[in-house]
């Protein structure tokens, strides 16, 4: 797996997961979801799934998608179900 934290120690990547400050991406130049305030920003992810806390399924048909963001575990998948990335 890839993960791009260097320079930092274990705890501030750990505190940062626990705070949602993390983009997880299957490859580098996949697609992310960001959580920015109260919103979640959804990029380079046109064509995959995302799945939200309550396990509803919304397509995303753009390149660039912002939604209000609840708490827990947003997921996008490929079309064949795959998790490509995850907002903690």
């Amino acid at each position: 797996p890839y993960s791009q934290v260097e320079g930092h120690g274990l705890f501030e990547v750990l505190e940062a997961l626990a705070a949602g400050r993390v983009a997880i991406s299957a490859t580098p130049t996949g697609p992310v979801i960001m959580r920015y305030g109260g919103q979640l920003m959804i990029v380079d992810a046109s064509g995959a799934n995302l799945i939200t806390p309550e396990a509803s399924i919304r397509p995303v048909r753009s390149s660039l998608l912002t939604l209000p963001a609840g708490s827990g575990l947003y997921r996008l998948t490929d079309p064949a179900g795959a998790i490509i990335a995850l907002s903690p």
